[in-house]
């Protein structure tokens, strides 16, 4: 009787002891799998070596610069058009631009929980050749100071959330051309100058969707009100510029779709690449001419693609 229960006893504690062992390795299984899972695995099809462990930035915050080259076209309401091409017959003095190159840049510091602070400058100065010999001018730039937060929604899912303060300087000059289209030493019969400085708040969202190894899909909305003053220089045949040089209100609406990948390179820092295209409509924006001469102003628009080269650290 007291073998059998010697026996037991030892049976018992080598259970024991071997459950104590099958725990700890289980324990140590699952944080390795579970816990530490971008160890070895990332979910959407990424991979390892990419993954945001290896450069080192899941656990501390990140400084992140884009560099977007921007192909933009400027389109105007009823036309680009000098201030008096309405008194020509066939809106002679009609101008086109192209795509032009306008670039745009942004820097900002984002913290492991996904709350951010950026600067984005963007900046367009370009000239349109009218039909009869005039020119069309554009120089505009803005400045957003931003606050903003992302959140993932669902596995592969993130969305953006922002809000700020934006700047926006905007120039219009133009001359329509000569007197007599047919002497080409005649004198400029318009010389418009017409800007505006206005300042508000921005709003502005992004969702996002990983597609695999680091690659991902988004589209993006921006909504500002910006109010501010205006000012023009009327050398030439606007016959009523009443209200042209008082308070000014705007409203911007933009949006973008596109398509984005990132890379580790080394020591923390990732490159961030991509491409997306861009449609944004500002009201009240631009100075024109009615039938009878008379200021009113207009609504702008620009649209066009983006090719991005950014850094992470």
């Amino acid at each position: 009787m007291g073998r059998i229960a010697i026996a037991a006893i030892f049976s018992v504690l080598g259970f024991v002891n071997n459950g104590t062992v099958m725990a700890e390795s289980f324990l140590q299984f699952s944080e390795n799998k579970f816990v530490n899972s971008g160890a070895e695995i990332q979910l959407c099809g990424g991979d390892a070596e990419g993954s945001c462990d290896d450069c080192k930035r899941c656990c501390n915050g990140s400084i992140v610069f884009d560099y977007d080259i921007l192909f933009i076209k400027y389109h105007q309401a009823g036309g680009v058009k000098t201030v008096d091409a309405a008194n020509i017959v066939g809106n002679g003095d009609s101008a086109e631009f192209d795509f032009e190159f306008s670039p745009r840049f942004s820097l900002g510091y984002e913290l492991s929980s996904g709350l951010g602070y950026r600067i984005n400058y963007w900046y367009f100065d370009e000239s349109a050749a009218t039909n009869n010999g005039g020119i069309v001018s554009i120089d505009t730039s803005t400045l957003d100071l931003e606050i903003y937060r992302r959140v993932d929604i669902a596995t592969c899912t993130s969305v953006e959330v922002s809000g700020g303060y934006r700047y926006l300087d905007f120039e219009q000059r133009d001359s329509s051309g000569f007197s007599d289209i047919a002497d080409t030493t005649g004198p400029d019969r318009t010389g418009v100058d017409w800007g505006l400085n206005n300042w508000g708040g921005t709003l502005g969202t992004e969702i996002s969707h990983q597609v695999c190894n680091n690659r991902r899909v988004f589209a993006a909305t921006r909504f500002s009100i910006l109010m501010g003053d205006t000012g023009l220089s009327n050398a030439g045949s606007l016959v009523d510029t009443t209200g042209s040089s008082i308070d000014h209100e705007t409203t911007m609406i933009e949006l973008a779709l596109g398509w984005e990948s990132t890379r580790c390179l080394c020591n923390g820092l990732t490159l961030v690449y991509g491409f997306s295209g861009h449609w944004w409509q500002w009201s009240d924006t631009a100075i024109t001419a009615d039938s009878s001469g008379n200021a009113e102003l207009a609504d702008v628009g620009f649209g066009g693609f983006a090719l991005r080269m950014g850094l992470e650290y």
